[in-house]
């Protein structure tokens, strides 16, 4: 009975996997699990699509939050479960993929926003920031966090193309400028290669999604 409770007392986020089991194993690096709570309202408020539960695009929806949440959240590759870490690649507008550890070295605002735009055009210059640093000034810039949905999906695993819109709010200021209230958006497509897939569940024990690879390209 004492195990049920302390089973049934471990919270959940209604998006992502692998936020609060083995948390206490987990190495975070903030200390500990962190909230999702404004970004799941900004979420519900804004979203243009409603996935019915258990459909391949709410699993596409959720996985890619639950990778998020891991790569900016945890500090040892070993602790994220939502990839095979060995095979693993982020690839960004065809640039040469990123390992693992590469992304959680360097952070996925940096990865994203990496250009090779002459620098006078660089609003952001992700060669001279830090994780720390990119994260801080996002932080800043969307207090409410910067939310994600799936928009279509084109085809099914083992390799699944997607269409994908991110938004915030402009709240905070940013780099030295101030903020506006307006709303920032962009749409991007990408690919995600699982190893294998559970038909009707996101995750199970003996066959979680693990990413071989994920690219992105963005308008």
């Amino acid at each position: 009975m004492a195990a049920q409770e302390t089973q049934a007392e471990i919270p959940r986020d209604k998006y992502r996997s692998f936020l609060y089991d083995d948390a206490e194993n987990t190495h975070w690096r903030h200390g500990g699990p962190p909230s999702y709570e404004d970004v799941n309202s900004l979420f519900e408020q804004g979203r243009t699509k409603e996935w019915p539960k258990g459909s391949l695009e709410e699993t596409v929806q959720n996985a890619i939050k639950s990778w998020e949440m891991e790569v900016s959240h945890k500090t040892r590759v070993q602790d994220i479960r939502t990839i095979s870490p060995e095979k693993f690649k982020l690839i960004i507008n065809g640039r040469e993929g990123l390992s693992a550890e590469e992304t959680l070295k360097l952070g996925t605002y940096n990865a994203l926003l990496k250009t090779s735009l002459p620098e006078e055009f660089q609003f952001y210059k992700a060669e001279k920031e830090t994780f720390e640093s990119s994260h801080d000034a996002f932080r800043s810039a969307f207090p409410r966090g910067f939310a994600w949905e799936v928009l279509e999906v084109y085809s099914g695993p083992p390799v699944i193309a997607f269409k994908f819109r991110h938004w915030g709010f402009f709240e905070g200021p940013f780099k030295g400028h101030a903020p506006t209230g307006e709303m920032v958006e962009f749409h991007g497509l990408a690919t995600l290669k699982v190893r294998c897939w559970m038909k009707n569940t996101a995750y199970k024990e003996a066959c979680n999604q693990q990413h071989t690879y994920l690219k992105q390209s963005f308008n």
